[in-house]
């Protein structure tokens, strides 16, 4: 590959990350998580030469304990005309996926049998959701606004 297809890669690929940085910077929500009140820190930040999102979540109890954290990076693949997220969290799980453009965010898309992932920005920040398969109503919902 010359030096030339790199950065029209390069080019295509900050572009194609535009969607998703309505999501950069430092972040402070609060939420449900199966039935229990969660409050969420999440910083999104570009990597490398901007390229890559970073984005590491973590969650608090009611009472203040850490009780999960996740690290997501979003990019543009350009071989496929879409973004892309690869989510790394607690004991050694990980997922890839696709990311679905859609008026005011964008989805996840898992599976039929798979939790439906949601986000969609707000007049003060974004939100996100998690629906289980055959339910309507989602198991973790959270509202961030910038810290």
């Amino acid at each position: 590959m010359s030096d030339d297809s790199l950065d029209t890669q390069g080019v295509t690929e900050h572009a194609g990350l535009g969607p998703v940085l309505f999501m950069l910077g430092e972040w402070v929500g609060r939420g449900v998580s199966h039935g229990e009140g969660v409050q969420g820190r999440l910083v999104v930040r570009q990597l490398m030469d901007g390229s890559w999102l970073e984005a590491t979540e973590t969650w608090n109890n009611e009472a203040g304990a850490e009780i999960h954290t996740d690290v997501s990076f979003y990019r543009f693949d350009s071989q496929n005309d879409g973004i892309e997220v690869i989510q790394l969290s607690e004991q050694a799980h990980r997922i890839i996926r696709t990311v679905e453009l859609q008026p005011q965010g964008f989805r996840w898309i898992t599976g039929p049998g798979s939790p439906q992932l949601r986000f969609w920005s707000t007049e003060t920040g974004f939100r996100y959701a998690v629906t289980m398969p055959g339910e309507d109503a989602p198991v973790v919902e959270m509202a961030y606004e910038r810290s």
